[in-house]
């Protein structure tokens, strides 16, 4: 650092340690899962089938992960299968929209 009025260089002043900073939003698996979740969630009330989460997932990770570094996508999308919940028998796209939900909260 330069001295202001003599213009050679001085020690830099110690200064408080920065504030930890939050992370501004949820993970890239969290977001993957939440617009897997509103994909899934319209027409809630007709029953959950394969094909439904499996348009809801490639839609939501195209979009989330499109314009990311493929190592970060690679490893996200390998986290969300390590996460995404089997459907039940019978169960609702609504029930199961908000089982993905309640799992992006925890990653």
């Amino acid at each position: 650092m330069l001295h202001r009025i003599r213009g050679r260089a001085t020690a830099p002043t110690p200064s408080a340690p920065l504030p930890a900073t939050p992370l501004d939003g949820p993970s890239y698996t969290a977001q993957v899962l939440l617009v897997a979740a509103r994909l899934v969630g319209v027409a809630s009330a007709t029953d959950l089938t394969p094909a439904a989460v499996t348009y809801a997932m490639n839609i939501a990770t195209e979009s989330v992960l499109g314009t990311l570094p493929e190592v970060v996508a690679e490893a996200t999308r390998a986290a969300v299968r390590e996460v995404l919940p089997e459907a039940y028998d019978r169960e609702t796209r609504g029930e199961y929209a908000l089982r993905l939900r309640e799992i992006a909260g925890r990653v």
